[in-house]
């Protein structure tokens, strides 16, 4: 039976975009550390309980070019999948575990708060895993012209969430 699920984390290094030699198909390759982390009741603040797991994840086509120049190390991304675990052998000789989402679906940008926030985004969870959107961030203008879509029109980065 496969896991499916979703994993929220930084990306550990500057996502790569490939083309299928053959098919000229799109592909960009994600490496996405997740941490566990814990709320502290008394500071309100998150902190790492533990070492970050390292997942692999491949988006495909057209959403691999639209993302390509979207998304940069350090981006905290949400991404939903069937989660697989392969062994390999590395230059060493050693076996080593890869962890990888397979069928991999973007489902955003994780907003992060101010610096000197205390209080998170106004209509999103306190929560580090909570908040994503649909659509990820992007540095474009911003008078709703454009979306990393490619969609035009629709409303500003400015206005508050629907929810």
């Amino acid at each position: 039976m496969a896991f499916h699920g979703i994993v929220t984390g930084n990306l550990g290094q500057e996502p790569e975009l490939k083309f299928n030699n053959q098919s000229g198909k799109a592909t960009l390759n994600l490496s996405i550390a997740a941490t566990p982390s814990r709320l502290d009741r008394q500071t309100n603040q998150w902190s790492d309980v533990g070492e970050p797991l390292w997942i692999r994840a491949t988006l495909w086509e057209q959403m691999a070019e639209r993302l390509a120049d979207v998304l940069h190390k350090g981006d905290r991304v949400s991404v939903e999948g069937t989660f697989s675990i392969r062994t390999y052998q590395a230059q060493d000789g050693s076996q080593r575990l890869s962890y990888e989402l397979l069928g991999a679906k973007f489902l955003g940008v994780v907003p992060r708060a101010p610096q000197n926030a205390a209080q998170p985004f106004a209509g999103q969870p306190n929560s580090p895993t909570g908040g994503y959107s649909d659509t990820p961030a992007t540095n474009g203008p911003q008078n709703g012209t454009y979306d990393v879509f490619g969609n035009a029109g629709g409303g500003s980065f400015n206005e508050p969430a629907p929810f």
